[in-house]
């Protein structure tokens, strides 16, 4: 048996840092006094709260984890659009889904809890790096 495989040139610096962005939380977009990596953590983050808070996540039709709020659901999609102005200090929680995802009123008080709860996990997080950033 024999495989061809077609080898792409490209800038291994930029992959690298690309798999680093990806998979670590290397501060790429400031928010207020905390800091958040990329799209990708911020979706996973909130999936992940959202599940530790209770309520039901899948993977929709087109292959999209979302969180089911009962009556209605976000996906990833969704939640993507929402990055990084849901996290900015003072918005509107609501405009903003509603901007994103219109008709989904029973999705605003559990997203400014799980908002609220990802702002003290990142906070918290943040002073430990700080802390061991000095030593």
């Amino acid at each position: 048996m024999q495989v061809n495989v077609a080898v792409a040139e490209f800038d291994v610096t930029e992959l690298v840092f690309s798999l680093l962005r990806a998979y670590t939380c290397l501060p790429v977009t400031e928010i207020g006094e905390w800091r958040m990596s990329t799209k990708t953590d911020f979706v996973a983050d909130v999936i992940a709260i959202a599940r530790r808070i209770g309520w039901r996540t899948e993977m929709n039709r087109d292959g999209l984890a979302q969180i089911d709020f009962g009556n209605k659901k976000l996906h990833a999609g969704h939640l993507e659009a929402m990055f990084p102005e849901i996290l900015a200090d003072g918005v509107s929680i609501s405009n903003v889904i509603e901007k994103v995802a219109p008709g989904r009123p029973c999705t605003h008080k559990p997203m400014r809890e799980i908002v609220a709860e990802l702002k003290k996990r990142r906070a918290h997080a943040d002073v430990n790096t700080w802390r061991d950033s000095r030593r």
